[in-house]
């Protein structure tokens, strides 16, 4: 049973877990559910997060950490990047390294050791992480459709209105220009309503390579992107769970069910 797994987890091989995990990696639904596609596309979200491991010499050598110079912080920790369907929260897959990886670069890994995560008829929401655009261009090749927010700084070409809104780019690439489109639009949001929050005017930028827009109007784009967060964020709150030895938290439970 479960209880018996977890208490011989030590004499099992590292890799039998990474077998079960993409046995298991996939969607729970065959994507006909309630809010699980738009306009024919199965929608996924993707992100990357930190989470602490226990602090063997082993861990530390492998994973090291992050926020301190000299990798004295308490706990090592490992870098991950998921990628998950944003309705119903089903993990498509996932990639891990040192706490120092960079969430292009396992992404890119993904997009290597596992092309059926970025299959046709799904569409993947970034956040404002740029992948980049080799790694937007080897997605839409796997024949995924990628819908990302921008940061400032980062300069596209404005081509064309598209007449919904949006307007004409394109990313260049070794293999080519890859045609996009550039979505701005403002966003209230309850912090826009206080004295020190935010510009209720800010501007957001997303970047699609849906190109078409009487297929995908601009507006629903991004009224679509909110998902990421209520998708993956929420996932990786689930798989950010304090892993035993890995933090002050799992005494606390344990003082908890002594008091109890």
């Amino acid at each position: 049973g479960p209880g018996d797994l977890a208490g011989r987890r030590a004499q099992i091989p590292v890799a039998l877990f990474g077998e079960l995990f993409w046995h298991v990696a996939g969607p729970v639904d065959d994507g006909s559910g309630p809010g699980l596609r738009w306009r024919g596309l199965l929608v996924c979200a993707t992100d990357g997060f930190l989470t602490r491991v226990p602090g063997t010499r082993a861990n530390r050598a492998h994973f090291g950490s992050t926020g301190t110079s000299d990798d004295s912080a308490p706990f090592p920790q490992l870098q991950a990047q998921i990628v998950c369907v944003a309705r119903d929260r089903a993990a498509l897959g996932a990639a891990w390294g040192p706490a120092s990886a960079g969430e292009q670069t396992l992404t890119w890994q993904l997009v290597k050791d596992h092309p059926e995560i970025f299959a046709a008829g799904r569409v993947i929401l970034f956040d404002r992480c740029w992948p980049g655009a080799e790694l937007v261009a080897a997605i839409a090749r796997l024949g995924a459709q990628v819908i990302c927010r921008l940061k400032s700084g980062l300069d596209f070409p404005v081509g064309a209105p598209c007449g919904d809104g949006s307007y004409a780019t394109r990313l260049d690439t070794e293999a080519g220009p890859l045609g996009a489109r550039l979505i701005d639009y403002t966003l209230d949001t309850p912090r826009d309503q206080v004295d020190d929050g935010r510009d209720p005017g800010e501007c957001y930028t997303l970047l699609t390579t849906l190109t078409d827009p009487a297929a995908y109007p601009a507006a629903e784009i991004a009224a679509l992107y909110p998902m990421r967060w209520s998708g993956v964020e929420t996932l990786i709150g689930q798989n950010k769970s304090t892993i035993t030895d890995a933090g002050p938290s799992q005494i606390g439970r344990a003082s908890c069910r002594e008091r109890v």
